[in-house]
């Protein structure tokens, strides 16, 4: 799956939208590739905005490194997940693109507004001796070719953030937002 996200955003719409003060991270990039850095919500006490990489280095049985930019669903609910859970995150965009060439769709809302894409942050590495944050995109059930990013309701963006949830609330919470009031173009 080809993914890549959009974020064009006034720090207005952040406040707004999101409660993040308008001195928060940015980045010039309008669209952001992964590998690429990109501004994310990562508290929901002080609402700051944070550059991390898009995608985590993950090692195969060979020396190669496989870039992974995306958490299925279904992993969040293994016996292994808690530490996912524990690195919630919101990636604020204003649309994301799935696929390549004359295959790509864009999926936004079609009112305008800022997507909330639910996704985990981790550390990949060490650079002059200072972790490496990184994050990935919760995506759907599925097979390859029809996991779709994990778009929030915005009623649940406080809750995916909030440090004292449950488990089961936390779950709960990603429920994605109804698929008639997003434009697919």
């Amino acid at each position: 799956m080809r993914l890549s996200l959009e974020l064009i955003a006034t720090p207005l719409q952040l406040a707004t939208r999101f409660s993040v003060p308008s001195g928060g991270a940015r980045t010039d990039r309008q669209c952001i590739e992964p590998g690429s850095w990109g501004a994310v919500i990562r508290d929901s006490i002080g609402r700051n905005m944070e550059l991390m990489r898009w995608g985590k280095g993950e090692s195969r049985l060979s020396d190669d490194v496989r870039l992974s930019v995306d958490v299925r669903i279904e992993d969040l609910v293994g016996r292994h997940s808690r530490h996912l859970l524990e690195r919630r995150l919101l990636a604020p965009v204003s649309s994301f693109v799935v696929g390549s060439g004359s295959g790509r769709q864009r999926f936004r809302l079609s009112n305008g507004d800022l997507l909330a894409l639910a996704g985990v942050w981790d550390v990949d590495g060490h650079w002059r001796g200072r972790p490496v944050r990184c994050f990935r995109i919760i995506t759907g059930p599925g097979d390859a070719l029809a996991r779709l990013p994990l778009v929030l309701q915005s009623e649940n963006e406080r809750i995916w953030l909030d440090p004292f949830a449950t488990d089961a609330v936390l779950l709960d919470a990603l429920e994605p937002i109804n698929e008639a009031s997003l434009e697919i173009s």
